[in-house]
């Protein structure tokens, strides 16, 4: 195998069923496949070919067909921000930032690493109260995990 390829598939998920315990409401969700090809002589596949393509093929993702920063998304934190709070805490950021599904894929817990690697990168938030968000830097936080 040479060089992994990958692409976004839809993948087709069943929720909401009726009583009788058939589907009533479909949706979709988008996956990454990887398929590696068997070649007869050539290129050896390495684990480092493969992490990079993975993180070049989510990077892309994520930072062009799929952000996470989206427009709705800063409206809806702008609004979230706008009811009279300046900041945030955490736990109530983790739930304005992301979806459920999102928190489904990112438990809190990882939530809270991201977000000390997020202040570990930037001096200002080094000394100053790590246990809040305001609207500047949720919007720069998100486009920096993206």
């Amino acid at each position: 195998c040479s060089t992994p390829s990958s692409s976004p598939v839809v993948v087709p998920s069943s929720h909401d069923n009726d009583t009788n315990n058939n589907a009533t409401t479909s949706t979709s969700r988008t996956v990454n496949v990887l398929i590696c090809q068997k070649y007869e002589k050539g290129d050896k596949l390495t684990l480092d070919a493969v992490q990079r393509h993975v993180h070049e093929t989510n990077d892309t993702w994520f930072r062009s067909i799929n952000p996470l920063l989206s427009n709705d998304r800063e409206q809806h934190l702008q609004q979230a921000f706008s009811s009279g709070r300046n900041t945030v805490d955490l736990p109530d950021c983790y739930k304005i930032l992301f979806t459920d599904l999102e928190r489904e894929n990112l438990p809190y817990d990882f939530f809270l690493q991201d977000w000390e690697a997020y202040c570990s990168t930037r001096p200002h938030m080094m000394s100053s109260n790590k246990t809040c968000m305001t609207l500047e830097t949720a919007l720069d936080f998100l486009q920096e995990m993206q």
